[in-house]
């Protein structure tokens, strides 16, 4: 049943305990039935980051884990492009997405045939932009939007990049929220993983909006200096907007289709996903039963308010429990650790 104690759920008894590299665990973690630790073997739940790195071999089959097998097939943006395109779910993504390293041929071929010669025409659209994104980087360190196919070749020469078709007409940040107004902006949703097969998958509901310091504008991404400083999500207060006053803002302006409606989405979206990794990848669908997971999820919105999956991020700090942002949301923590190993059921739904 949905939320059932799954087993060695700890529902009743002492308090089960854990250990963790994870500062945002340390910090956080309140919640009456866990404890922390601060040795390995002495833990029920090893809730560290990297799937277990370190720690992996120290790890027996009794303990709790916070990862996966094969869970590359989420957060690794080659391998999730792969998931994707199987499935044949691309749509639920930024299209079209390629490995440079394998697919160089077919992504040269995709910007050949939408590539205006230089220079372009005033009546003729601009070319269009591509990401060039790290397989296993976030934070947009590493990233790169260029409508050059030299810098393209540049990034598959020096390997380990996937080249993805970048949101032109991304949706702007409501303009009842102030500030500089065209502000593109995406939307973090921490997913929870209790089961790959049968699914069982949570998001927490109460997601985070993360809005970029300068106004969107395609004239300034051929520079990538700018464009990554355009691109860059910030903490500052007057940047970032408070969910409530997002929502309330967001609502206002498209009333037709209000922001539950757009999460509902991201929920479907992620539990596709995830069902087509299980589908798809033994190692990931046949993961101990011990085994529990957080992922950080973001989406963008077009302008036609339809999310696109960008990535899938493991173990992630709940940003909103830090001090340094807008808005502090007491007892994430608890949520997410309540949730994946007590089967708890509060402020999450079901995906």
């Amino acid at each position: 049943e949905p939320g059932a104690a799954r087993p060695r759920d700890g529902v009743d008894g002492a308090a089960l305990k854990v250990f963790t590299d994870a500062d945002w665990v340390k910090n956080e973690l309140r919640h009456a039935a866990f404890a922390l630790v601060d040795d390995v073997a002495a833990a029920d739940i090893v809730f560290v980051h990297s799937g277990g790195g370190q720690y992996a071999s120290k790890i027996t089959k009794e303990q709790k884990v916070s990862w996966y097998a094969y869970e590359a097939a989420l957060i690794r943006k080659d391998h999730l492009a792969s998931t994707l395109r199987v499935a044949g779910l691309e749509d639920l993504a930024p299209r079209p997405t390629f490995d440079l390293e394998t697919e160089l041929d077919a992504a040269l071929g995709a910007m050949a045939a939408e590539y205006t010669p230089l220079p372009v025409p005033a009546e003729v659209p601009v070319n269009p932009f591509y990401m060039l994104k790290p397989y296993d980087l976030g934070r947009s360190i590493g990233h790169c939007c260029t409508n050059s196919k030299h810098c393209v070749l540049a990034y598959a020469d020096a390997g380990g990049y996937v080249l993805q078709r970048y949101v032109e007409r991304p949706h702007a940040l409501p303009a009842a929220l102030g500030g500089v107004s065209g502000r593109k902006y995406d939307v973090r949703v921490v997913a929870l993983l209790r089961s790959a097969a049968p699914l069982e998958l949570y998001a927490h509901d109460h997601v985070y909006v993360r809005a970029a310091n300068e106004a969107h504008d395609l004239a300034k991404l051929d520079d990538v200096a700018v464009s990554l400083t355009a691109m860059h999500l910030v903490g500052a207060e007057a940047r970032h907007p408070k969910m409530a006053d997002f929502v309330a803002a967001f609502d206002a302006a498209h009333p037709d289709r209000p922001f539950s409606d757009v999460l509902a989405d991201c929920r479907d979206t992620l539990r596709r996903v995830f069902a087509a990794a299980a589908d798809q990848h033994a190692g990931f669908r046949d993961a101990s039963p011990t085994a529990r997971a957080a992922y950080g999820c973001d989406f963008l919105l077009d302008e036609d308010l339809k999310p696109y999956l960008l990535e899938i991020t493991f173990a992630p700090a709940p940003l909103w429990s830090s001090a340094d942002m807008p808005e502090v949301v007491p007892g994430v923590a608890d949520d997410i650790f309540a949730c994946l190993f007590l089967g708890a059921g509060d402020r999450v739904t079901r995906c």
